[in-house]
């Protein structure tokens, strides 16, 4: 779990960085879960195709809700 709530811009080293966590954690087949992302900082990811590696259900508003998606 990711908790980026803090978080209030991404740039492109950013976004290479968050691909290379995605990347790793695939080939690992640990499923990444993203949390607490505000508007401008998930629009980098959204448009450069990061967030489409994510199941949608990963991709959530706070770390309470991603603590109860990842014990179901």
């Amino acid at each position: 779990m990711l908790e980026l709530w803090g978080l209030i811009y991404i740039h492109a080293s950013g976004a290479y960085a968050l691909r290379g966590l995605l990347v790793s954690c695939e080939q690992k087949q640990v499923q990444p879960m993203l949390c607490g992302l505000n508007p401008q900082p998930l629009g980098i990811p959204v448009r450069t195709g990061l967030l489409a590696r994510l199941k949608a259900r990963l991709i959530v508003s706070g770390w309470q809700t991603a603590l109860r998606v990842a014990t179901e």
